[in-house]
Order: structure tokens, then C-alpha cells, then sequence
């Protein structure tokens, strides 16, 4: 390639001091070395060059453990080398260099592969991530990598790739993501309906509910990504209601952007496991199979074929069946697990008293339709002291280090037995009469909703209605840059 020379000083060397050539799935490959100087600029003028070709948005490095077909080397390695077989190794496979390069391989420095091996994908995510931001001035990128370290999150985000279309590693998904997101790597999920086949080719109404059941799943995954793509037809059944897991991920997108700020901001995981809000609960400690999703929202999904009914364990706290207004549980007498009714229509979440949930009025497939269209509906669920609090992140969605240059929206979210109101901390040149709240619903109410006032207005609010416990105002019409004030008596 024009790119770079066989002798570049910047590529990793063999022992010798010559360039290490490997073997992977497109033939021969050199490798290039992170922790040296000269790596950056060389891949900001590839990147450059291939960007002039094509107008990509982001990158996935796959196979940055790094990963090869050869073990070490086309050359093997060395067979005396104390970094190639070392006194102490490891009892899952025969060799360090198996299917990666030489433990003797040198880096920058003189230092050897066998020092940096672990970190090798964090370097190369962190390299990549400052030579795309060289290129993409104006706007954000993606970056996403298949080996990380403690301090990847900073610099990309992860994909847990290798998981099999069955339903075991649908439920192993949860335990990867929590962990990335304990470990400070937010982005992360798994391939939906799986990597590689792991269903006969035969089983066809199995694959079908298992693809349905794990399209649910990721619309709560903080990374929904499905690679590669389907390649069976399913029936009009399973495809719409894959269609309506996608629908409602891109209506929960305030959500799940505000959790993301939360997460650069305070260092707060994206979802996060039971226990971490439920420290004093033992039984949480063994809670796999659900997770929360920030602070409010409890995830319980079917993690098996066939299943009508399923058990779900309610930590001490007033939940609220978010598809069924009469399913409140209080687990602070129905502590522990529950069964609960499920449907392969919707995935089964609860949210917890005390919280309020922001969520697109009408869901759009783009940024700039969300930006300009995008108006919210805002679900109050009061805690048993009557009481919910939720936040609001927005921007363009487009323009890099929004929040270093004060270029965002902040809104805070109070409500009550007898108000709902806002405070807006921060707003954003361009942002006026675009977004707007359309809809409120709460739940929780103790007495009876028969006012409905918006903004100290004398007039009563007439489009609202309670039943069910759940008082719905609508048509509201609220600009989300404007502080208001909604009272119900």
C-alpha cells in the first residue's frame, strides 16, 4: 500500500528487528505498533484518504487483541525465547502466541508484546479515537472495539461478538453488559438473535421467538447492534413484532441519551445489576437475569421459548408494571420473586416509584427528524412518600464536545401528589419552539383527579382524563425550554 512502507518504523517488529508479517483472514498483514510516535499520523492520513473515498460515521476494530490466523508469526516464534515460553503459562491453550502475535515482538521502546499484550486494544482504541477526531472536526464518531482494558470506555465503546443464536447466550448477554458497565465501558451489547448459528436449520418457529424475544432484550441493551443480518424470512407475526421492539427503542432514545450524559458526567453505569441499588438485599447478589436501566426502570425479560408466566424478583420498593396501569407491586410486602404474566407481543419492564420517565411523543428514525420533531412524553411514577424526580438531556446530536462548550439542554423534572413541574438549567442557542411536551401521565395518585391546571392558568386544562388510577393530560404543547408548573386537585 501507498500507505506506509514494509520497513516503516512504525510497525510492530519481530525479535530481530525486522517487521513481524502475520497471517489473517485476507492473507498476509503487518501490524502496526500504537505505543509508537509515528502510528498517529499515519493513521490520520489513511483514514483521511480512505474518507475521501468514503464518508464513514465511526469504526469497529475487530480482531485488536491482536488476533491472527498464524500463531506468532508466518515464521513461528522462538523456541528458546524466555518471553516465548515463559516459565509460567496459561492452561487454556498451548502456547502465548497461539493465534496472536509473538510474546518476543517488539514495541517502541524495545519493549516486548509479552508487557503490552493486554493493552494492545485499549492503545489502539485510544490512537484511533484521536486520529478520528482529527478527521471529523465538525462532527461525532463511533468507535467501537472487540478488546478492551480498564480505561477503554473513555475512547470507544465494546461489542460482545462471538455469542450464539440460543437462548443461553441470550441470557449471558445481561452478565457481559453489566459487567462492561461496572467495568466504566458503557457502550456495549450483544449481537441480537446471535453471532453464529446455534439452532437447527430446521427449528424454524424457535428461531423465530428466540430473534422476537432478543429483539426485546436490546431495546433496553445501552449498544443494539444485529450482525450480520438476517438472512430467513419470518412470518408477518415475528416481523412486526421485531418492528415494535425497534419502535420502542427509538421512543426510549431521551431516555437512554440522558443516561448516557449521566454516565460521562458522574461516572454512572448506563444499566447496572440489582444489586448495585439494592446493597442491603442479599438475594439480589444472584440476580442475573434482570437488570436496571438507570435508576428507574427494572428490566425482567423472557429469557426462554414458550413461556406465558415467569418469575420476577421485586427488591423492597414500589414497582409499577409499566404495560399494566392496575400491576403495582409493593415489594415491601411482596418482597422477593413474583410470578408474573408475559406476553411474546411486549418485553415485561417495571418502573420504580420515584421516578420519571421521559420518552419520544412519536418515534423518528433520524437525528435531525428527532431534533426538529421529536416531542416528549414525560410518565410519573410516585414513590410511596408521593414523590418522583426524572432529568432531561438533549443536544443536535451532531456536534462534538457539546457539553466542555455548554452547547445542551438540562431540564429537571419535580412532581408530587399535587404538581408536576420543570427547571431548565441550561439551554442551547437554536433550540427554541422545536421540541415540545405533548403528553403527562401520572401514577400513584391517591385521591382523585377532577382539575387539571397548566401554568397558574385560571382557566382548568380540559383534555385530560383519569382512570385507572392514571391521570393522562394531553395535548399540552409545552415548549421543553420553558419552565412550567402542572397542578391537579
Amino acid at each position: 500500500s501507498s500507505l506506509y512502507r514494509h520497513d516503516a518504523k512504525f510497525l510492530i517488529r519481530d525479535r530481530y528487528n525486522k517487521t513481524l508479517i502475520v497471517t489473517v483472514d485476507g492473507g498476509k498483514a503487518v501490524l502496526p505498533d500504537y505505543f509508537h510516535p509515528l502510528t498517529l499520523d499515519w493513521l490520520k492520513n489513511a483514514l483521511q484518504t480512505y474518507r475521501e473515498s468514503v464518508q464513514f460515521d465511526g469504526l469497529f476494530l475487530d480482531d485488536n487483541e491482536p488476533s491472527t490466523k498464524s500463531d506468532g508469526s508466518t515464521k513461528g516464534c522462538s523456541e528458546s525465547n524466555k518471553f516465548d515460553n515463559p516459565v509460567y503459562t496459561l492452561k487454556n491453550v498451548p502456547t502465548l502466541q497461539k493465534k496472536t502475535v509473538c510474546p518476543s515482538a517488539r514495541h517502541y521502546g524495545d519493549v516486548p508484546h509479552y508487557d503490552v499484550h493486554n493493552i494492545w486494544g485499549w492503545k489502539s482504541a485510544a490512537v484511533t479515537r484521536t486520529a478520528l477526531l482529527s478527521n471529523m472536526l465538525d462532527t461525532r464518531s463511533l468507535l467501537l472495539s472487540r478488546s478492551t482494558y480498564l480505561g477503554s470506555g473513555v475512547h470507544t465503546g465494546h461489542f460482545i461478538k462471538e455469542n450464539a443464536a440460543t437462548w443461553e447466550d441470550m441470557a449471558h448477554s445481561i452478565v457481559g453488559m453489566l459487567n462492561y458497565n461496572l467495568y466504566g465501558i458503557p457502550l456495549v451489547g450483544a449481537n441480537i438473535c446471535g453471532h453464529k448459528s446455534g439452532l437447527h436449520a430446521d427449528d424454524q418457529e424457535t428461531e423465530e421467538e428466540l430473534c422476537v424475544r432478543w429483539h426485546q432484550l436490546a431495546t433496553f441493551y445501552p449498544l443494539a447492534k444485529r450482525f450480520p443480518s438476517l438472512d430467513k424470512k419470518f412470518s408477518n407475526e415475528s416481523t412486526t413484532r421485531i418492528e415494535n421492539a425497534i419502535k420502542m427503542r427509538y421512543k426510549m432514545l431521551p431516555t437512554l441519551y440522558t443516561l448516557f450524559y449521566s454516565a460521562h458526567t458522574r461516572g454512572l453505569p448506563v444499566v447496572s445489576p440489582i444489586f448495585f441499588d439494592y446493597l442491603e438485599e442479599e438475594t439480589a447478589l444472584s440476580v442475573q437475569t434482570q437488570f436496571m436501566l438507570g435508576p428507574g426502570i427494572m428490566v425482567a425479560p423472557v429469557l426462554k421459548p414458550g413461556v406465558s408466566q415467569h418469575e420476577v424478583y421485586f427488591p423492597k420498593d414500589l414497582w409499577y408494571d409499566y404495560l399494566s396501569p392496575n400491576n403495582i407491586i409493593d415489594g415491601n410486602i411482596e418482597h422477593g420473586y413474583s410470578n408474573q404474566s408475559v406476553s411474546i407481543d411486549e418485553q415485561t419492564y417495571y418502573v420504580r416509584g420515584g421516578n420519571i420517565i421521559i420518552s419520544h411523543h412519536t418515534t423518528y428514525t433520524n437525528t435531525d427528524d428527532t431534533n426538529e420533531k421529536g416531542d416528549y412524553v414525560l410518565d410519573v411514577y410516585l414513590s410511596s412518600t408521593g414523590r418522583a424526580f426524572g432529568e432531561l438531556y438533549t443536544d443536535n446530536g451532531v456536534s462534538p464536545d457539546t457539553i466542555s462548550h455548554d452547547l445542551f439542554l438540562y431540564v429537571k423534572f419535580n412532581a408530587s401528589q399535587e404538581h408536576l413541574s420543570s427547571e431548565v438549567t441550561l439551554r442551547f442557542p437554536g433550540h427554541d419552539n422545536k421540541n415540545k411536551i405533548q403528553e403527562i401521565n401520572i401514577r400513584g395518585l391517591t385521591n382523585h383527579a377532577g382539575s387539571v391546571k397548566v401554568n397558574n392558568s385560571s382557566e382548568d386544562w380540559t383534555d385530560f382524563t383519569f382512570q385507572d388510577g392514571v391521570l393522562c393530560v394531553k395535548s399540552l404543547d409545552l415548549p421543553i425550554v420553558k419552565a412550567f408548573m402542572i397542578s391537579f386537585t
